[in-house]
C-alpha cells in the first residue's frame, strides 16, 4: 500500500520584531506569528516530520536568540543552551549576529487517524536584546510531514 503525502507548511514574509524581556535565565517566549500549522493525522500511531527554517538577524553580539517547537502546546525536541551562561531549556538556537536557524524534529507522540495536532514555534531574547524575524527581506517557513508507520 502506498500512503498518499500528508504536509502541511506555512511561510512567513512579513518581519517581527521580537522584543527582549526577562531575565537571562528567564527568556520573554513570543510565538513567531504565521509559523503555526495544524495537520490532521490520516493514519494512527504515525510520526511527524517537522522542519524550521528562520532567518533573522539580532541587536546583539554576545547572546544567540533561541528558538523551540511546541505540539499541542507542550514543547519538543528540548536541550540545554548554554547561550546565556546557564542552562535556558529550547529546541535550537541561531548565532550570535543573525542568518539562518533551522532544525529538524521527529515528533513520535501518540496520534490517531483524524487527530489534528497544532505545531509553533517560538523564540526568545532575553533583558533588553532583541530578535529581528525576516528583518532583511527573507522568508522563514515551518514545513510538517506525516510519516506513515
Amino acid at each position: 500500500v502506498v500512503a498518499s503525502p500528508n504536509i502541511v507548511q506555512s511561510v512567513k514574509t512579513t518581519s517581527q520584531n521580537m522584543q527582549g524581556g526577562g531575565a537571562d535565565s528567564s527568556p520573554a517566549w513570543q510565538d513567531i506569528t504565521d509559523l503555526a500549522v495544524s495537520i490532521t493525522s490520516n493514519y494512527s500511531n504515525s510520526k511527524l516530520l517537522i522542519r524550521v527554517d528562520i532567518c533573522f538577524t539580532s541587536s546583539s553580539s554576545q547572546y544567540a536568540p533561541i528558538f523551540r517547537i511546541l505540539v499541542d502546546g507542550a514543547v519538543v525536541g528540548v536541550g540545554n543552551s548554554g547561550v546565556y551562561g546557564i542552562p535556558v531549556p529550547c529546541s535550537f538556537f541561531g548565532s550570535k549576529k543573525g542568518g539562518h536557524a533551522g532544525m529538524s524534529y521527529l515528533y513520535s507522540g501518540t496520534l490517531s487517524a483524524g487527530q489534528a495536532a497544532s505545531i509553533k514555534i517560538q523564540g526568545a531574547k532575553s533583558a533588553n536584546r532583541d530578535v529581528y524575524v525576516n528583518e532583511m527581506g527573507s522568508i522563514s517557513q515551518v514545513m510538517v510531514t506525516e510519516i506513515y508507520q
